[in-house]
């Protein structure tokens, strides 16, 4: 190839022209192309026809523009083309002397335009209001209001009938003040017959103001102020007869006295910002409700005349209008606080967490807490101030009751709370305060520093600036807290009652905190008090129970009652049986004469009951030789007595073959203190009573059938008779012998049992000082009292006494069947027998008897085993073991029938029964 056809490597031949975008169309893309319209290839109208647009001219603002034409364009003669930069640049700036639009030979400049050419040496500067157009008029309003303040008062003037009084503005907004306040004014004056505020003028109005508006605002405004009034009369009473005025009276009516001095200040604050009625009328509407609130707190305190329903009637008022009105929920809590202040102080005092004694009398007689406390608290309360009094009398140096200990803490402080966060911190209160005097109780060291509970602890819980007291000038219109003290000067010692800030942020609508989960009035009062409360019992409780057991030998007087009402003392038993029953004793009847021991001899009589001296010489001389014997300093607390009875009951007495022969005996307890007897009650002792009957009538029966067996013996081994023991003696000797020995070794030993060894564990940790194992065993005296009566019932309930009606009744029965078959035996034996062929006939049918009285009994016992009285488990777990747990009745039976005599015997029973019919 040769070199002319190679191709030039510099030649810009090879580079291609780019492709158009689109395709042509004359040269110039349809996209730019406006011409004369909007309408191109890619833009165009819908309407076929285009116009201009429309020229904008605002009403206000205009824009002024002015056609300027051009000159006429003509071809100069010459044109200077020898103008520096610098001479264009001056001719425009018009800095050229001479004609403007010439150049120094006098040629005009036609490119210079006459904006630029005439423009002024200083332009103002640019704003709307170049703009603004003068000439322009509102369209006049339609409204009333806005129309000025004089048509208004023509037009009210047209429709009034009687033309009003005009009263200068001011002078109106002024006296609407003064009536919001519950003073006088010009306008109105206070009617004291009537109680209500009487205007001075009627039909007044002002300018601009109608008599109509003037009428509805200050019917508000005197609304307002009479409850103002009204509040103000009812404080005068608490500055001049706060003495005759109950404590929970003058409590709410100090707090109206601070809430009126905030609705005051806060309405003479506002008085430069309120230039109409209209505005006051606005700013007393919170105002108005605040007063009927508290309006309606102070009926429900007059309504009632004891105390206790008129706080409790507060505390559902305040619940309603904290309901309704949410924001006054602050300013009813310090109400409800202040009001209940007095019933805490008394209670305080009479619980030993105060030394003040409380001044009113119908709050501490009455115990307004009955109706506000629920059973529970009450209860605690009760036995608090019960323990209180123990120690007061019996253990004076307990460091609970010293009056230099702890006085000033603000742990020991009763306070209300009304959210949850406030209910813990009282809790925790509790906990330390309780922590604080458990450690001096178990230590025994009362004059310990009150630093324990006042420094450090206080301290950890934030509590040191709660009980800072400052002393300040008197103000009436600030809550005193030591008002209840009649020791104290009114006002002397104050401190801020947080009044004027609730009432301020209620009427500002400030928001105070969150809701911190509230709790209603009626809960918080038993929520708030529980802790201290329970602390205090249980401190109480600890002191008292180490008191009786360590001083007051609970034990050994417990220990008494199980010997000789429980019969578990076995000489004394065995003495007593051989003294009323053994017919062979010498009898008490007459002075003795030698130093063998004499009877009552119940069988072997002429008269019986004996007298009282009797049963004083025989009975009393055994029980001091068992009390020597056991205890000898409790001789004094136990003895013998003829029981107060009705003429019929001691009518059945004189029957020597009745079951209620022995009814007139009873033993009698006296406790030493009212510790003791606080433990054992009377109701217990009546139930000590009731055993110790049963017992006795089983120790009758017991003995009359070993006599029965022991004669039936004796006869029956002379050989020369040639007759066989009576089969029916042995079986009542068997019979009685059984139920005599179920109930001392089983109905009575097993629960007394278990009784006996909770009350070692109790005493066992009080010698070691162990306050929480103490308390958990037997928690207080109450409960140790109710556990002591628990134990009782138990035993009366095995002992068929107690809710076993029927099964009682039968036994009764056959002891009455065991007595009269011993009373036709005596008869048919006595050395001088009468022969009767009826007492052998009797003494048939009485055999029967026995054996059909003793098989509805074990009837009796089989339907009534499951009966088992349960009430009360869970209570006392120490009584009611579920694994210790005993079936009573069925060990009566297996030890009544264990071999199967008496159901064999069932059916010779029926056959004797067919032949007797």
């Amino acid at each position: 190839m040769s070199l002319p056809d190679q191709p030039d490597p510099f030649s810009a031949s090879a580079i291609k022209e780019p492709e158009p975008l689109l395709s042509p169309h004359d040269g110039i893309w349809d996209g730019f192309r406006f011409n004369k319209s909007l309408e191109s290839r890619l833009f165009w109208l819908n309407e076929g026809e285009s116009e201009s647009l429309p020229g904008l001219r605002s009403e206000v603002f205009q824009l002024d523009l002015h056609d300027i034409p051009l000159p006429e364009l003509s071809d100069p003669a010459s044109i200077s083309t020898s103008d520096s930069e610098n001479a264009y640049f001056q001719s425009l700036d018009g800095d050229i002397p001479g004609d403007e639009g010439e150049d120094e030979e006098g040629t005009t400049d036609i490119w210079a335009l006459p904006e630029i050419q005439n423009r002024r040496r200083h332009n103002p500067l640019v704003s709307w209001d170049d703009f603004l157009d003068t000439r322009h008029q509102e369209p006049p309003s339609g409204y009333l209001s806005e129309a000025a303040t004089g048509v208004l008062n023509v037009i009210l003037k047209a429709n009034n009938e009687s033309s009003p009084r005009p009263i200068k503005p001011d002078v109106l907004l002024n006296a609407a003040y003064e009536l919001c306040l519950g003073r006088d004014s010009v306008l109105f004056s206070w009617d004291e017959k009537n109680r209500a505020f009487a205007p001075q003028w009627q039909n007044v109005a002002a300018h601009a103001y109608s008599p109509m508006l003037v009428q509805s605002c200050f019917e508000e405004f005197a609304v307002v102020g009479m409850a103002i009034k009204n509040l103000s009369h009812s404080l005068r009473e608490l500055d001049q007869s706060y003495s005759q005025l109950s404590s929970s009276r003058v409590a709410i009516l100090s707090a109206s006295r601070s809430i009126l001095h905030a609705v005051h200040r806060n309405l003479c604050d506002a008085r430069p910002d309120i230039m109409s009625l209209l505005q006051l009328r606005g700013r007393i509407a919170k105002i108005q409700t605040l007063l009927d609130v508290l309006g309606q707190c102070h009926d429900a305190l007059d309504q009632q005349h004891r105390q206790s329903l008129a706080v409790w009637s507060l505390l559902q008022k305040a619940t309603t209008a904290s309901l309704d009105y949410p924001s006054l929920n602050g300013i009813l809590q310090l109400t409800v606080s202040c009001t209940c202040r007095p019933f805490l102080a008394v209670l305080s005092a009479q619980i030993g967490l105060s030394t003040d004694q409380p001044t009113d009398a119908r709050l501490s007689e009455g115990e307004p807490w009955k109706l506000l406390l629920e059973s529970s608290v009450r209860s605690m309360i009760q036995e608090a101030q019960e323990s209180l009094s123990f120690l007061r009398k019996h253990a004076p140096a307990c460091c609970l009751l010293s009056t230099t200990a702890f006085r000033s803490s603000p742990l020991k402080a009763l306070e209300l709370g009304f959210h949850f966060q406030a209910i813990c911190q009282l809790q925790s209160r509790a906990v330390a305060y309780e922590d604080a005097m458990r450690s001096l109780i178990v230590s025994e060291e009362s004059s310990a520093s009150t630093s324990t509970l006042d420094t450090p602890i206080s301290e950890s819980f934030g509590l040191g600036d709660s009980a800072v007291v400052q002393k300040v000038s008197a103000n009436p219109f600030r809550l005193e807290s030591n008002i209840f003290n009649s020791s104290a000067h009114l006002l002397e010692e104050i401190k801020d009652d947080g009044f004027q800030d609730q009432v301020v942020s209620y009427l500002e609508g400030q928001a105070v905190g969150g809701s911190r989960l509230p709790i209603g009035f009626e809960e918080s009062l038993n929520l708030s008090t529980t802790p201290l409360i329970s602390a205090q019992h249980r401190l109480l409780s600890y002191s008292v129970l180490r008191l009786l057991f360590q001083e007051q030998n609970f034990l050994g007087h417990l220990d008494l009652q199980r010997s000789f009402h429980l019969l578990q003392n076995a000489s004394f038993s065995s003495r007593l049986s051989t003294a009323l029953f053994d017919s062979n004793q010498n009898s008490g009847e007459s002075q003795r004469r030698t130093s063998a021991s004499t009877g009552l001899r119940l069988q072997a009589r002429d008269s019986w009951p004996p007298a009282g001296s009797e049963v004083r010489l025989v009975l009393m001389s055994i029980l001091s030789d068992s009390l020597s014997l056991a205890n000898g300093p409790l001789d004094k607390t136990i003895s013998f007595s003829i029981r107060d009875m009705p003429l019929e009951e001691l009518e059945k007495c004189r029957d020597v073959d009745s079951i209620h022969a022995l009814d007139f005996l009873r033993l009698q307890y006296t406790a030493p203190n009212e510790i003791l007897e606080a433990v054992i009650a009377p109701s217990i002792l009546a139930k000590y009573d009731r055993i110790f009957q049963y017992l006795l009538r089983t120790m009758r029966m017991q003995a009359l059938t070993q006599s029965m067996l022991k004669d039936e013996i004796e006869q029956t081994s002379d050989k020369t008779t040639g007759r066989s023991c009576d089969k029916i003696i042995v079986e009542m000797h068997h019979f009685i012998s059984t139920v005599a020995d179920y109930s001392h070794n089983i109905a009575i030993e097993v629960y007394w049992r278990k009784f006996e060894a909770v009350l070692r564990d109790a005493k066992t940790h009080i010698v070691n000082q162990d306050y929480e194992q103490t308390l958990r065993a037997v928690q207080s005296l109450n409960h140790l009292r109710a556990l002591h009566e628990r134990t009782l019932d138990l035993i009366l309930h095995a002992l068929l006494k107690q809710r076993q009606a029927r099964t009682r009744q039968i036994l009764e029965e056959v002891y009455d069947v065991i007595l009269r078959f011993s009373a036709e035996r005596r008869k048919k034996f006595a050395p001088i027998a009468q022969i009767n062929s009826s007492i052998d006939g009797t003494m048939k049918r009485l055999r029967n008897d026995f054996r059909t009285k003793v098989l509805q009994f074990m009837d009796a016992l089989r339907s009534g085993k499951q009966a088992l009285d349960v009430t009360g488990k869970g209570e006392f777990e120490q009584l009611d073991d579920s694994s210790d747990d005993v079936d009573m009745f069925e060990c009566l039976l297996l030890r009544l029938d264990m071999s199967g005599y008496w159901t064999r015997q069932r059916g010779r029973v029926i056959t004797t029964q067919t032949d007797l019919s």
